[in-house]
């Protein structure tokens, strides 16, 4: 998984100029959410084709996850 531009715009957006520990933390809670909600996008991805997964559940899963990434990205 690579970052998108959208976690390090997050990140831009957090104006970290404190000390290099604090800015650490300051960045990651900047792009966690974004971080997470493409973690869970790319997971639903991966539940709609696992062919190990009965159709429906597949689906349901999938949708679960889905729902999850939109929530982390604050738009539910």
């Amino acid at each position: 998984m690579t970052i998108s531009n959208e976690a390090v715009d997050a990140v831009c957006a957090a104006h970290v100029t404190i000390l290099p520990r604090e800015a650490i933390r300051s960045i990651l809670e900047a792009a966690a959410g974004i971080i997470r909600a493409e973690c869970l996008e790319e997971a639903a991805d991966h539940a709609f084709k696992d062919k190990k997964i009965q159709g429906l559940q597949r689906v349901l899963i999938g949708n679960y996850l889905r729902a999850r990434a939109v929530a982390e990205r604050g738009e539910g």
